[in-house]
């Protein structure tokens, strides 16, 4: 390139040609210096946003256990227990009387009315009568008295009958208890409770999504997962060894503590309907992805409701030992640190 100088009073100042050279040495220097910072930055800042958001989600979901807890907590200052993990109407069928034959009774001068099988069915009260699904199971169970009833969950809970003749049938589960205190008294008025929660007239309650029960990080990886077909679903599931069928678990019954015994906690899989009686899992079964397991929106952990209305992560190291612990109220086993 030619080098032009030029005189400045009398001084020669500049020349154009090496100042343009200058120039274009420091662009293809200075850029690729500067993409390259640019990439630096970016791959530092990235993480550390990714990691906010996902503190964001953590905490975010751990207050929605905080308010199922308080929700909890609450029903158990009017009513004097945590709600049952499911109403289950029972009915009974009483078994076939053989008829005597006819010289015996002939002989015996007795007259023999055939008795064929009947289902006696259960005296029906308005739920909407009583204030908790508990008075209305203790007022149902005095009008038809039932033998000790066994855990429900240890079967599918469908209609289905027993070797003792009752057919059970589920109504409604813990969580369509918990409405009025989260605030959703509009779908809990809805409800029709003389009718099981998958009836047509209940569809309308049913069908709406609660988003108090939903996990904000599954519902941000997988927005499909907020209805389970028709129904709304739930991102939580409670602990089938203290909410049980038609029971009364309360506080004073926890004797391992509040604080170490688990109340509900997050699932990652086989997600139920808020509305559904079979919404429990037992955490003795560990965290993971299988159906029967909690687990949380990341494998390596998950959130846990305690019954004292804390809430605790807890990782999938933890020993199975210490899992059916922190399941079984009433254990004996008491554990400081987990």
């Amino acid at each position: 390139m030619r080098s032009v100088n030029l005189k400045i009073r009398g001084v020669y100042r500049v020349r154009i040609g090496a100042m343009s050279t200058r120039i274009i040495v420091l662009l293809c220097v200075g850029i690729p210096f500067t993409l390259i910072c640019m990439s630096m930055a970016l791959a530092l800042i990235l993480p550390a946003i990714q990691q906010a958001r996902d503190a964001a989600i953590r905490t975010q979901a751990k207050n929605r256990l905080k308010m199922i807890g308080l929700a909890m907590h609450n029903y158990h200052d009017v009513y004097d227990t945590f709600p049952p993990s499911a109403v289950v109407a029972i009915t009974y069928k009483m078994p076939t009387v053989p008829v005597a034959e006819s010289t015996k009774a002939a002989d015996a001068k007795i007259p023999v009315t055939p008795v064929t099988s009947t289902t006696v069915s259960k005296v029906e009260l308005d739920p909407n009568q009583f204030s908790s699904f508990d008075e209305y199971v203790v007022a149902s169970e005095a009008l038809n008295p039932s033998p000790k009833m066994r855990n429900p969950f240890a079967e599918p809970l469908n209609f289905r009958s027993t070797s003792h003749g009752e057919i059970q049938t589920p109504q409604h589960g813990w969580m369509t208890a918990l409405l009025p205190y989260i605030e959703r008294i509009d779908l809990y008025q809805k409800v029709d409770y003389n009718q099981p929660w998958t009836a047509l007239a209940n569809q309308p309650a049913f069908n709406s999504e609660v988003k108090e029960y939903l996990h904000p990080g599954i519902l941000r990886a997988d927005s499909s997962t907020n209805r389970i077909g028709q129904f709304g679903a739930s991102h939580y599931a409670g602990n089938s060894q203290l909410l049980k069928s038609n029971s009364k678990s309360r506080m004073h019954d926890i004797s391992d503590g509040m604080s170490n015994t688990i109340m509900a906690g997050d699932v990652n899989n086989a997600f139920q309907a808020w509305g559904s009686p079979d919404n429990v899992r037992d955490p003795a079964a560990g965290i993971g992805r299988t159906p029967t397991q909690f687990g949380g929106h990341h494998k390596e952990f998950a959130h846990f409701l305690m019954c004292d209305g804390s809430v605790r992560l807890v990782t999938s190291r933890t020993s199975p030992e210490i899992m059916e612990y922190l399941a079984d109220p009433r254990d004996g086993r008491q554990l400081s640190e987990f």
